[in-house]
């Protein structure tokens, strides 16, 4: 029985252990932190005594390799539907809302729905195969700051002038043939780790896979053209003739252990803040969520007791101070609750290294999962999946590292 060791249990780590456990691999899975889950997780905030979620995260009807994980795990009963698709905005500065849905609606009014014919023919230029260009070149400037930029900007964590028009065509490949039930917006009822990551981790344990936290993987010693061991402290795990490695971290961290076979990238930040809010704040007609233009986030995302402001490719606030931070969010959050109450608690998280740059150049530059040695795999959202660094991506690298890897 092959003996798969993967490095590493984020997301793309435990979806890779999952997929090669239900293959009949022996697997053993390592995490040098005391939990899972890596940037897809969820803690116990003891300042907002609130769980709260280390990033805001959408699914889609259309993502099936994170639904099947979901349902294999068994948590699938933690996500929330909304039927039928719909996307919510509000624009700060009119308070004109209006709402996404799919289909056509020829010339959108106040209130209206769907895209009109100018979007609809920029969604046809971009599903034509071109060399990649970045996807501003592709969109209407009438719609480009009211429709564009913020679904742009939270699919690729990069604005429309630099984000990879390649990648949105893999997204729209992907959703559009599937209509209106691939459009849904999935969110998690509880939190990222109540739905994504908890479950997993049981069902590793029922299903006789090992998960060693706490142990840090310092290198991965070579033997001719393969991988002899995995080396954690003063111990090592020697490999089989038939057994595999793969390594599911961050691009940086990988490089740490296999630098020849992963290259530079650069990052783009995300920033979100979690306001402890009282139960009569909520976002209009009690939605989920909530797409905004003219201010500071991008999206805002409502669970009772709590209102979280994403800000995606955050590179001109990440380095601001976190009070300057708090009152430009809650400033958006308050006109779009139409509250008047006094700031509530907050807690900003800065992910620096949220995900590569995913403009053409970067695009380019992901690596294919499998490596020179023949028993050395890649797997995370970075890599060469063809889709953007999403929760998507990591979970479709994961099946995938963990199939390759098997004989």
């Amino acid at each position: 029985m092959t003996h798969l060791h993967i490095v590493g249990a984020g997301l793309a780590g435990l979806a890779c252990a999952v997929e090669a456990r239900s293959l009949g691999a022996r697997v053993t899975l390592y995490e040098a932190s005391a939990r899972a889950g890596g940037r897809c997780r969820s803690v116990d905030d003891p300042r907002l005594q609130r769980r709260i979620d280390n990033g805001n995260h959408l699914l889609l009807g259309g993502n099936d390799h994170a639904l099947a994980y979901l349902e294999r795990i068994g948590g699938r009963d933690e996500m929330r539907e909304m039927v039928p698709a719909a996307y919510p905005f509000l624009d700060l500065r009119d308070g004109r809302r209006w709402t996404l849905r799919s289909g056509l609606t020829l010339g959108r009014g106040r209130h209206g729905s769907g895209i009109g014919w100018r979007d609809a023919l920029a969604l046809l230029r971009l599903l034509l195969p071109r060399p990649d260009q970045p996807v501003a070149r592709f969109l209407p400037k009438a719609s480009l700051e009211t429709l564009w930029r913020p679904l742009v900007t939270a699919v690729l964590n990069a604005p429309p002038e630099e984000a990879s028009a390649g990648l949105i065509r893999a997204v729209l490949w992907r959703l559009l043939p599937g209509g209106e039930t691939a459009l849904r917006p999935i969110l998690a009822r509880r939190g990222l780790s109540d739905a994504f990551v908890d479950p997993a981790v049981r069902w590793l344990a029922s299903h006789g896979a090992a998960v060693r936290f706490g142990t840090r993987v310092d290198a991965l010693p070579r033997r001719g053209n393969t991988v002899a061991s995995v080396n954690f402290g003063d111990d090592a795990g020697l490999l089989g003739w038939d057994d595999a490695v793969v390594l599911a971290l961050p691009p940086d961290a990988a490089a740490r252990l296999a630098p020849e076979h992963v290259p530079t990238f650069e990052f783009r930040p995300i920033l979100n803040a979690h306001f402890a809010t009282p139960p009569e704040v909520t976002l209009p007609d009690n939605l989920p969520f909530l797409g905004l233009t003219g201010g500071t986030a991008e999206w805002l995302f409502h669970r009772p007791g709590l209102v979280s402001a994403t800000v995606s490719a955050a590179s001109r606030w990440i380095d601001r101070p976190a009070a300057e931070i708090v009152d430009a969010l809650w400033r958006d959050v308050s006109a779009a609750c139409g509250t008047t109450v006094t700031r509530p608690p907050c807690r900003v998280i800065k992910e620096r290294r949220a995900t590569i740059l995913q403009d053409v150049r970067g695009a380019a530059r992901r690596p294919q999962p499998r490596t020179s040695l023949s028993n050395l795999f890649l797997a995370g959202d970075w890599t060469a999946t063809g889709l953007p660094a999403t929760i998507e991506g990591a979970v479709l690298s994961g099946m995938r590292a963990a199939r390759l890897a098997l004989p």
